[in-house]
């Protein structure tokens, strides 16, 4: 776990990375800056996704998950085909006003983001720093990356937050989909951890062009031909594996498991949204349908002041 100081550990770290850490730190560990964060992310940016997303965006199982009521934090598991996954499942989770979701942060890997101006640059202006911790599994930087781990552990023993991350490997644009890639341990160790309640969710239709996509939501036809759809699942049960880890010193073996219990349960909604997915194509969707965002009313959910 993170010490009380919040510093991360003493490593051969360039000034571009101690500053954008520094900066990840401020936005995302302190009062002030995780309100500011969560003001921007409910404000800005789900103004300009609901504006240039929304239409296309069909999200099934959203009721389901605001009936949820977790005594601690929520780790949101999905498929990777985007930069902007979980971008769009943040505009779903407000859209459907799910109180459980007031803090978040989106763990991601070090490169660019953190080791780059802008890199930098960007993660302020697209989410104000909620792309954090930074995980880092280079040679000689196993420190942050256990440092990176603590974090999003103790920011999951908090009610009300939820951490999204992706639980299989990326495919490239062009292969299937619905063929997930090895399932990664660390989604697995984090749940084991930080014992939060386990959601998957399923997504599909964006691509890491996201001026095109942007583009094709107000295109005629796009929610028939390539409407992105997001299908939430049940709570995955790990009650089994964390019994087994009280007993056993063979934790990465759990987490392995635990991983590729997520990813099980996200192939199976990937049968769901391929169901979904030609629904639409036949017009057996309508355009009233709740499920599209656009038929939901803009979400005015904004965080409570006062929050450590």
């Amino acid at each position: 776990m993170v010490d009380g100081s919040g510093a991360e550990p003493a490593t051969n770290l360039s000034r571009v990375e101690r500053m954008a850490r520094t900066l990840g730190r401020l936005a995302n560990e302190t009062a002030r800056g995780k309100r500011m964060q969560t003001m921007f992310l409910r404000s800005v940016s789900y103004s300009w996704m609901r504006a240039g997303l929304a239409r296309r965006m069909f999200v099934d199982g959203l009721e389901r998950a605001a009936a949820l009521r977790p005594e601690r934090g929520v780790l949101l598991v999905s498929n990777h085909r985007s930069f902007f996954d979980r971008y769009v499942l943040l505009l779903a989770l407000l859209s459907g006003r799910v109180a459980w979701a007031r803090d978040m942060i989106f763990p991601v890997p070090s490169t660019f983001l953190y080791d780059h101006p802008m890199g930098m640059v960007t993660n302020m202006l697209v989410g104000a720093g909620a792309l954090w911790p930074p995980f880092d599994d280079r040679p000689g930087r196993r420190a942050l990356d256990h440092d990176a781990m603590g974090r999003t552990v103790d920011f999951l023993a908090r009610p009300d937050s939820f951490v999204a991350v992706h639980a299989a490997g990326s495919s490239a644009a062009d292969e299937d989909p619905y063929e997930l890639l090895t399932a990664h341990p660390d989604a697995g160790r984090i749940a084991l951890e930080a014992r939060p309640l386990v959601l998957p969710v399923f997504v599909n239709g964006l691509s890491d062009d996201l001026l095109a996509d942007v583009r094709a939501n107000f295109r005629s036809g796009i929610r028939r031909d390539a409407p992105c759809i997001a299908v939430v699942g049940e709570p995955i049960d790990l009650s089994d594996l964390q019994r087994q880890r009280a007993h056993s010193d063979s934790h990465p073996e759990l987490w392995g498991r635990a991983a590729d219990l997520m990813r099980d349960a996200l192939v199976a909604l990937g049968e769901r949204e391929r169901c979904l997915r030609a629904r639409c194509a036949a017009g057996g969707i309508g355009d009233d349908h709740p499920g599209w965002l656009s038929n939901r009313g803009r979400a005015f959910s904004f965080p409570r002041f006062g929050r450590a």
